[in-house]
């Protein structure tokens, strides 16, 4: 069976209240964030995965922060 395509912001499997867990701030933060990670995942499919996800948002955090 084939995946479905991701086709918006919805189909990624992270969301705005789990970026807040990791510290974003609700608004444009975590629309600019979700944006970049809906790239990614457009790029490659697989990525399209929970734990991949968060795990990058982790990253981006943390280097907005340094």
């Amino acid at each position: 069976m084939k995946k479905k395509e991701p086709l918006s912001l919805k189909d990624l499997k992270i969301n705005g209240n789990d970026l807040k867990k990791l510290g974003y701030k609700e608004g444009r933060e975590i629309g600019l964030t979700l944006e970049k990670l809906f790239n990614l995942i457009i790029e490659d499919k697989t990525k399209n995965d929970y734990n991949f996800l968060m795990n990058v948002a982790k990253t981006m955090k943390k280097s907005e922060e340094e």
